[in-house]
């Protein structure tokens, strides 16, 4: 039976290591500010942060506390790419320009820029380069060389294709017929990077309320005028909603672009012989199942595990044990390893694999990304940035990412859980008949 700490039934494993955290009282008075920011993840963190290391007054709201969503709950994978957009996507789909502009900003200008933080505000974020998805069919390995070829001719050498055998020297597993190895991935500890982004902002004189939803946002004759179950917040400049789509008093007209799905993870029991014995190159894993599972050490004797993709949120005891399948099947030479820990977490995706970029006309404009598509951890930190240099003029990359189109699903008038499983077993019956072509998230 997974252990739980008493009276908090599902934090990751990240909150159970950092508590008590920030501890920043909500907003209980009327007050002013240059840009306010609504939502504590790292979308809303590097925001905050980019604009108060350029003198911007800024504001930071959160409904719950600091990385209590999805940026604080992940599996810390860090994969180069502008969510679920392969590299060999953009290639085909954009002019040979901007389909470079577009890899390089996702995926070396994101690396470039993580470190690039953590070194400066010497955050010890547990970062670890490398990064392998893992084939499960053989015919996975032509879809995963064509990516490998679609990055170097996008200007990125950083990956190759491994066979089987080269592949047992990081995994300890039977079950692959090779991998990508990407240099330029890695994992991350997401939460104290989070909290390392953050006290950096702390410490430009950025102000934080925790336990502050916002209940409304309206347009008047000086910007915007929030409102708040105890407060009210002018944003003179701009406002950044780095929320989900599931407030729709916040973002209306998004809500059938978006659809939320839930993942799970687990922190093992101990691995007697060491995580060394199960990940020998200590690098982070994900497969090429339609559901893939995701994987990497935690500390010098356990895994965490994640996988699983459900239109609606079950129960943890009934998600471990569906991980520790999982676990046996990935594994069989460990079948005593079980979850000491289990928690779940939300993620939207968007049907066109990208995330959703949106910024009102006027002198006050209104930002707001959401569709992560599962892939946010980096991206969201790079974006926050495009978002800065955005209000203060520095570039056009934000305007650039706005330019994507994206497509309601269809039958969007039914509940997002049945939307979520009918996509999810649509999938998984093509994979079914086709298992040779790649299909996964």
């Amino acid at each position: 039976m997974p252990y739980r700490p008493p009276s908090a039934p599902d934090f990751s494993v990240y909150a159970c290591d950092l508590l008590p955290g920030c501890g920043n009282a909500p907003l209980e008075e009327e007050t002013e500010t240059e840009v306010a920011i609504i939502g504590g993840g790292l979308l809303g963190v590097s925001t905050a942060l980019h604009l108060a290391q350029s003198g911007v007054a800024c504001t930071l709201l959160e409904k719950a506390t600091l990385g209590a969503g999805a940026s604080g709950r992940n599996g810390g994978q860090l994969v180069p790419g502008l969510a679920r957009w392969k590299a060999k996507d953009i290639q085909q789909t954009f002019p040979a320009d901007e389909a470079r502009w577009l890899w390089s900003f996702a995926a070396m200008e994101t690396m470039g820029l993580l470190t690039s933080l953590m070194e400066q505000y010497r955050i010890d974020a547990e970062y670890r380069p490398g990064h392998l998805t893992a084939a499960v069919h053989p015919g996975h390995l032509r879809a995963l060389g064509q990516e490998s070829a679609a990055r170097a001719a996008l200007g990125d050498d950083s990956t190759r294709l491994i066979d089987a055998r080269e592949c047992g020297r990081y995994i300890n597993a039977s079950g692959y017929h090779g991998a990508l190895l990407d240099t330029l991935g890695g994992q991350i500890q997401p939460l104290k990077l989070l909290y390392g982004l953050w006290q950096g902002y702390q410490a430009l004189g950025g102000r934080t309320y925790e336990h502050t939803p916002a209940l409304s946002i309206e347009p008047e004759r000086r910007g915007y005028m929030i409102t708040t179950p105890s407060g009210r917040l002018l944003a003179r400049k701009a406002v950044v909603l780095a929320v989900h789509a599931d407030t729709p008093t916040l973002l209306p007209a998004h809500r059938a672009v978006t659809l939320p799905l839930y993942t799970y993870l687990a922190l093992t029991t101990p691995i007697p012989e060491g995580s060394h014995s199960l990940l020998p190159g200590g690098l982070a894993v994900y497969d090429t199942r339609v559901q893939i599972d995701y994987y990497r050490a935690y500390g010098e004797d356990r895994l965490l595990f994640g996988g699983l993709g459900t239109g609606r949120r079950m129960g943890n005891d009934a998600a471990a044990r569906r991980i520790e399948r999982r676990l046996r099947s990935v594994f069989p030479q460990c079948p005593q390893l079980r979850a000491a820990l289990c928690w779940s977490g939300r993620f939207d995706i968007t049907r066109s694999g990208m995330p959703v970029c949106t910024r009102s006309a006027g002198s006050s404009p209104l930002y707001a990304v959401h569709g992560w598509n599962g892939h946010g951890v980096g991206q969201s930190v790079r974006i926050g940035k495009a978002i800065s240099d955005d209000v203060l003029g520095k570039n056009h990359d934000f305007t650039r990412l706005t330019r994507f189109r994206h497509s309601d699903f269809p039958l969007s008038f039914l509940p997002d859980s049945w939307l979520a499983g009918g996509g999810l077993a649509w999938s998984s019956a093509i994979n079914a008949l086709n298992p040779q072509k790649m299909n996964s998230f």
